[in-house]
């Protein structure tokens, strides 16, 4: 028979638990990304880049959905290594250190505690999943910047500065400022991560290695 404590904590773990699944799922925003990306492209073909300027706002909103999707998966890669920081702090009230052989070893270090050189680290890596995620959002993101200098910046470079069209550098101001933005939610969520294994690392693991 647990007493409340123990429930609170098991119903804690539950709760948390499942939200592992819905920051991972929150990744489908992807799926927007590339649609909007592939409409850039057809788009492209069909007008004249000599006197439409709308291309560059079309790319210019693309790009923002591009780090949309960049700063969505940061936050979700925080969310989760903070809910798995809780169930492994929540595992150690109940799991004995002889159950890192019998049960599993993950309980007796959080993630980010040791690299694979076994030195310390600020905070855990991203996950696979999410750096899949990111990489396909980094290069849409690159390749769009890439399509729009040709078709709208390159064949302009041999004329003078009085044919300079500001309209066409929206995709690069977008850019800049969306990096801006995602190395500022980058930077807050590891410092939010940190904070929280500095204040509850979690009770020790008796005869497992220390943190």
């Amino acid at each position: 028979m647990t007493d409340r404590r123990d429930q609170f904590l098991l119903e804690m773990y539950r709760q948390v638990s499942s939200h592992l699944n819905r920051h991972i799922l929150v990744t489908w925003q992807s799926i927007g990304v590339v649609a909007g990306a592939l409409a850039v492209f057809v788009l492209g073909d069909k007008l004249d880049m000599k006197a439409d300027a709308r291309l560059d706002f079309v790319i210019a909103l693309v790009i923002l959905l591009c780090a949309w999707s960049c700063a969505h998966i940061y936050d979700a890669s925080n969310w989760f290594d903070r809910n798995l920081h809780i169930i492994t702090n929540i595992e150690r009230q109940f799991l004995r250190s002889a159950d890192s052989r019998d049960i599993h070893f993950y309980f007796t270090l959080h993630r980010g505690e040791r690299d694979e050189g076994g030195e310390e680290r600020s905070s855990p890596s991203m996950i696979t999943h999410f750096e899949i995620q990111l990489l396909m959002a980094v290069v849409l993101w690159l390749l769009l910047l890439l399509y729009h200098f040709y078709l709208r910046v390159y064949p302009g470079l041999h004329l003078s500065f009085d044919h300079l069209d500001p309209i066409r550098g929206i995709p690069y101001a977008m850019t800049l400022l969306c990096v801006w933005y995602c190395i500022h939610i980058a930077r807050d969520r590891k410092k939010d991560y940190r904070d929280l294994h500095e204040k509850s690392p979690g009770a020790a693991v008796h005869g497992a290695k220390e943190q």
